[in-house]
């Protein structure tokens, strides 16, 4: 028998089918609304550090994944710190000096070189050591002696006597025999052929190369000054100070004219510069400037000329004094050399100019050269050793 049904039962379904799609719609929606709030959760996050770190515009960092991990709702190590420090501008402000990700570098150092600071695999690529080339040193060869020649040996002469010679038959009247005496032959005594005469002649030991001397060259900045973005049309260049900084934006630039250098190879160089003040930030960066041009008295943010990428590290700054940075990759030979120091963050320091007087910035070059008193001597030698 075939089953019937109603026309109630039939009224009675639609309300369940229709209450099935309406709660689907609402479950797509509530999904949809909680992408799109934690979405919008995390604009205020991108948003801080745009605004911290301009540089960061437009680049890998500018994303989630400066605080996520692949997976975005993972927070990476530097999210994670992030996170703890309060979630807003002022907690990028203070874990700037922290090191997140354990790769050996800041997480300001990262953010400036636009590497992750949650990410070790992503970390700045520090410059390579300048190698220093080592002479050869020749071996000093021993005079080789000359073998005596080998005499041959001497022939011996033997001396034989001759019997004297019997007489046969009738004994004959005795007649005075006569026996000649052979005289004994004089002994054949060679005569030794004359002996070569071997002149060893001694071999000069070849001159080792005189010891490798380093001397260096020490310059002051023909030009320095720094400009400011908050005054940005402002010159500084007749003051006794330097500046660099983040915010505002404040870069010292300086100028140096190198001379002795010659076909001498470079050791390494130093920038010697005296810190009046700092806030113990991460230091500052010095980078290449290919434009020699820019005129102390003149120059001003909005004319600075361009410059290349970090070619040095100061490291973070504790104390007021003088420090050091290796600028070697900078240094090519004679000729004007241009640089500018940048300060990353919220970091600064304020520096002493060359209008200071004692504490003026100083550019050491370390040569390697021969020591041309002891190579003029060799040579002198080797010269009486050819005459004789």
């Amino acid at each position: 028998m075939m089953p019937t049904f109603s026309r109630n039962t039939k009224k009675n379904s639609f309300p369940t089918m229709l209450l099935v799609v309406v709660s689907v719609i609402v479950l797509v929606v509530l999904v949809v609304m909680n992408r799109f709030t934690t979405a919008q959760a995390n604009m205020p996050d991108i948003g801080y550090a745009e605004a911290r770190y301009p540089n960061i515009v437009g680049t890998k960092l500018d994303s989630c994944m400066l605080c996520h991990t692949s997976s975005v709702p993972s927070l990476n190590s530097y999210g994670q710190a992030y996170k703890s420090a309060g979630r807003n501008s002022s907690a990028l402000a203070s874990i700037e000096n922290q090191d997140t990700d354990n790769d050996g570098f800041t997480n300001l150092q990262e953010i400036v070189a636009l590497t992750f600071p949650g990410d070790p695999g992503d970390h700045p690529v520090l410059p390579s050591p300048t190698p220093t080339r080592v002479p050869p040193t020749a071996t000093s060869l021993p005079p080789t002696p000359t073998s005596k020649p080998t005499q041959p040996p001497q022939p011996t002469a033997t001396n034989t006597s001759v019997p004297p010679t019997p007489t046969s038959g009738a004994t004959q009247p005795p007649h005075p025999t006569s026996t000649a005496t052979v005289p004994p032959t004089p002994a054949n005594t060679p005569t030794e052929p004359p002996q070569p005469t071997t002149t060893v002649t001694p071999i000069p030991p070849t001159p080792t190369p005189p010891p490798q001397t380093a001397s260096s060259l020490t310059f002051s900045p023909e030009a320095d000054a720094y400009t400011s973005s908050d005054q940005h049309s402002a010159n500084f260049g007749t003051l006794a100070e330097l500046k660099s900084a983040g915010k505002p934006i404040q870069r010292s630039y300086l100028r140096f004219d190198v001379s002795g250098i010659g076909g001498n190879s470079i050791n390494k160089a130093i920038l010697r510069i005296y810190v009046d003040s700092s806030n113990a930030g991460a230091g500052f960066f010095v980078r290449s400037i290919a434009n020699n041009t820019w005129v102390e008295t003149t120059i001003t943010y909005d004319n600075a000329p361009a410059y290349g990428k970090i070619l040095a590290m100061s490291g973070p700054i504790r104390k007021s004094g003088w420090i050091s940075v290796d600028v070697t990759r900078l240094i090519k030979g004679d000729g004007l050399i241009s640089m500018v120091l940048n300060t990353p963050g919220n970091s600064y320091e304020t520096l002493a100019s060359r209008e200071s007087g004692s504490n003026s910035p100083q550019l050491v070059i370390t040569l390697r050269q021969q020591n041309e008193r002891q190579r003029g001597d060799d040579t002198g030698q080797e010269e009486q050793e050819d005459d004789d």
